[in-house]
């Protein structure tokens, strides 16, 4: 769609106009997919531009191409946290139940406040 309106901007004359869809659209043109996209912008910044124009073509496509390539990094990486967690969560949940299994056992009573008393005892010193 952007790639008609960017002829149509250009077939009134309207240069920068042009442009400006150029680099609006590329932000959603995955330079490995959508080289038709990108071979139109370097044609019309051959026949249109200047140097500088097509120089920032090639900056604005580095760019965009870099920040495909750190998604596809950063997404193994949350999957990894995210693992990680369950397993933190699962581990966490397997501590619980074997507090409550000591707990749920019989305990002498006296046993049971001498142990509270070493805990407030330690914390005292």
């Amino acid at each position: 769609m952007c790639l008609k309106y960017a002829e149509l901007e250009r077939s009134v004359g309207e240069i920068e106009r042009s442009r400006g869809v150029y680099v609006f659209a590329s932000k959603f043109a995955h330079p490995r997919s959508d080289q038709d996209f990108w071979n139109k912008w370097r044609e019309f910044e051959v026949q249109r531009g200047n140097e500088d124009t097509f120089r920032e073509m090639l900056r604005i496509k580095r760019s965009v191409s870099a920040s495909y390539i750190q998604t596809h990094f950063i997404l193994p990486m949350q999957k990894d946290q995210t693992d990680k967690a369950v397993t933190i969560e699962r581990k966490v949940g397997l501590i619980r139940k074997r507090d409550e299994n000591e707990n749920n056992g019989e305990v002498d009573g006296d046993a049971k406040d001498k142990d509270n008393e070493n805990r407030f005892g330690a914390l005292k010193n």
